[in-house]
């Protein structure tokens, strides 16, 4: 019974899941904080705002108010599930998936708005504990951001599975309370229908905490979704990549200006050789260094990370090979002129004079 599973009616009991889960939360959360107490970093939990630049004003939920000035302030904000604008969505409630994951009980028929990562694995594990699912998803496939191939695979696997799913599909208004009786209504190529269920999810995607802390007192710049703008650091792993990015292209121009300046050849030949090693021997065995190298550089993806190091060491071949051809040029110019030199020399025939 520890996983709350009942092998001899195949049912699930919804509570036992809970409390397991729960129980391993404590946990890990147990964990976690005494790694922070014995770390000596001080944990305050409350609501938390910007008074001033690197100033942050703070409610702890013992009603007190605090006030914590630093040097350096890091923002850990997090993101929280999006709710979208659709008529009656929001008096259903529906849950998020914070509110599924505490669910003691098994959803009859379970409406999930949403085909990304969070809808896809929650339709699936409740459809495995027994609930039919339809999964609606306002795009041509399910998890948007993979590649269309693998979105039809994770379609016909939920199909096989017993989930509906209905893709490029619009909701035009939602009708009802979730966990009782909620109504759906939906828009697509068939034209509107309505879909019954008992529970709706809703995981459309997130969006950033960074609403309320006062950030416009930090002069922290949002983009149009709410999310920070940042710029790459001076110092830190991207940073980093993103001057070792610009510096091999630098390195890339100075070895090819080598064919007609020795010193410029070098210089870039050198750089060439050490920004290929220290991108491929130091940086990916740090904190997500790969992805950062690969990253470092605007546009660049791993593929192309990959053939500027090919071409940095090309070229470098390139250097080389015209080093040693010109050298073998110098040994041959300089055997011929020995060897030219190497008879009597001619004598002139006022040399023989001699003045007294």
């Amino acid at each position: 019974m520890e996983f709350g599973l009942k092998t001899e009616s195949l049912t699930v009991d919804m509570a036992a899941v809970q409390r397991r889960k729960r129980h391993m939360v404590r946990e890990l959360r147990d964990i976690h904080a005494e790694h922070i107490a014995a770390s000596g970093a001080e944990l305050i939990r409350g609501l938390a705002r910007f008074i001033a630049p690197r100033t942050v004003e703070i409610e702890p939920h013992d009603g007190s108010r605090r006030t914590i000035r630093g040097a350096r302030v890091f923002l850990d904000l997090g993101s929280r599930a999006a709710i979208p604008q659709v008529p009656g969505l929001a008096e259903a409630p529906p849950m998020t998936h914070v509110e599924a994951l505490e669910l003691d009980r098994l959803p009859k028929h379970l409406i999930v708005l949403g085909g990304g990562y969070v809808g896809l694995e929650l339709s699936q594990a409740f459809r495995r504990f027994g609930s039919n699912v339809r999964v609606i998803e306002h795009g041509l496939q399910l998890a948007s951001r993979e590649d269309p191939d693998v979105g039809a695979a994770l379609k016909d696997l939920f199909v096989d599975e017993g989930i509906e799913v209905l893709l490029d599909s619009t909701v035009r208004r939602v009708e009802g309370r979730s966990c009782d009786r909620v109504r759906v209504s939906v828009s697509d190529e068939r034209g509107d229908r309505l879909i019954d269920g008992t529970d709706l999810l809703v995981a459309p995607g997130r969006e950033p905490n960074t609403n309320g802390i006062r950030l416009d007192k930090t002069g922290v710049q949002l983009d149009e979704r709410g999310y920070i703008e940042t710029m790459y650091p001076v110092f830190g792993i991207r940073g980093a990549c993103y001057l070792l990015g610009v510096s091999e292209w630098i390195f890339c121009l100075l070895i090819f200006i080598g064919f007609w300046n020795k010193t410029a050849g070098v210089l870039g030949a050198l750089g060439g050789i050490a920004s290929f090693v220290g991108t491929r021997t130091i940086i990916p065995f740090m904190p997500d260094g790969w992805a950062a190298s690969a990253g470092g550089f605007p546009a660049m993806t791993e593929r192309v990370a990959f053939l500027m190091k090919d071409l940095v060491l090309l070229a470098v071949s390139f250097y080389l090979l015209k080093q040693d051809l010109l050298r073998l040029s110098i040994e041959r110019s300089t055997d011929t002129r020995d060897e030219s030199y190497s008879g009597e020399l001619p004598i002139s025939p006022n040399s023989s004079k001699r003045t007294a």
